[in-house]
């Protein structure tokens, strides 16, 4: 009787050690499986949320619904980490040009979305007026259809709506339309013996098509380069001089694509939408003149800027007014000059 005891102790035993075993591997097993699978199910959810989310900024901006469309973009860049400051260039000039509190406002504003609003804006505009071969020559024309007006104005739907109160401002409104149909746009500005700004040009690439369009002189070259360009037999003296003396290539970025929450937003929904679905807008204007200074398409201007026409141009809304310190002049070129820089 104890020996058959002892057996059916040592089954029991034996049974409760196999079970516990089962249980430890079983659980081992979960605990490896469930992690993978929720963390599987959230990234999807979070996904689909953030589509949702775009969709609505889209549709918002679409329809101008402002308050919405500042709300869905702030729940679209809610960073894993803390956002970047801009860079040296956009600190230094800003600094300059006195709009340090509005390049450093951690809040998405009024202003932000008046760039969000032109930029979709100008892509409709540009789809409608770019579908022959000669897209170009048609931006030319549109740009100088516009009416000319003695006012200065911040945005550029209302160079639109207002009219362009100097060649600065188309100059402006060409890149910002040349930008939404998918074209690299550069101003190329001349300057006088005195280092005065003499004359513009703007420089446009696509592929491996390269343009020199003469705003003022309502023409185009076609396959010339800033290299390869000639000034024509009409031109006057002093403005051939200024091109072969020097050459200065200018970014024409928008003030609110200096803001990393901009750059945020802009990558964001490059990553949620479909490409054609959203306008050009938020690109890291250093990274632009980076890779800008690292291609040849351009050939080899002397020096790269910053445009401040934008910088200026933001001083004439009401919302930015009176939030410029120091309150520098309206408009200049320099002293900043961004070096040549690699893409990284």
């Amino acid at each position: 009787m104890a020996s058959y005891n002892r057996r059916t102790l040592t089954a029991i035993i034996f049974m409760l050690t196999a079970a516990t075993l089962s249980g430890v591997v079983f659980t081992a097993l979960l605990r490896e499986k469930i992690p993978a699978i929720t963390l599987a199910q959230i990234k999807n959810a979070q996904r689909k949320y953030e589509q949702k989310l775009a969709a609505e900024w889209l549709q918002a901006v679409e329809k101008d619904d402002r308050r919405k469309a500042l709300y869905t973009a702030s729940l679209l860049i809610v960073p894993e980490e803390p956002i970047p400051m801009p860079g040296a260039d956009a600190l230094k000039f800003s600094k300059q040009e006195g709009l340090l509190p509005l390049l450093l406002s951690p809040s998405f504003s009024k202003i932000d979305y008046f760039r969000w609003r032109d930029a979709l804006m100008l892509k409709h505009i540009a789809a409608l007026i770019t579908k022959t071969p000669f897209q170009v020559e048609e931006i030319l024309r549109f740009v100088w259809a516009v009416k000319a007006a003695p006012s200065d104005t911040g945005r550029l739907s209302s160079l639109l709506e207002n009219g362009c109160p100097d060649i600065y401002a188309r100059a402006r409104l060409f890149c910002g339309l040349a930008e939404q149909a998918d074209f690299d746009a550069k101003i190329v500005l001349l300057t006088d013996a005195q280092g005065a700004p003499a004359y513009i040009l703007i420089a446009v690439s696509k592929e491996q098509q390269h343009w020199i369009v003469d705003l003022t002189g309502r023409k185009i070259y076609k396959d010339s380069d800033i290299n390869s360009f000639m000034p024509p037999g009409d031109w006057p003296d002093e403005l051939k001089n200024a091109f072969f003396r020097q050459k200065l290539m200018l970014q024409p970025s928008e003030f609110q694509d200096f803001r990393p929450e901009n750059q945020i937003l802009s990558n964001k929904l490059a990553k949620l939408v479909p490409a054609c679905g959203i306008p050009v807008f938020g690109r890291d204007p250093e990274m632009l003149l980076a890779e800008f200074s690292k291609s040849s398409s351009y050939g080899n201007p002397d020096k790269y800027y910053y445009w401040e026409e934008s910088f200026s141009a933001v001083k004439h809304l009401p919302e930015a007014a009176k939030r410029i310190i120091n309150r520098p002049p309206v408009r200049g070129y320099g002293p900043l000059q961004t070096e040549k820089k690699t893409a990284q």
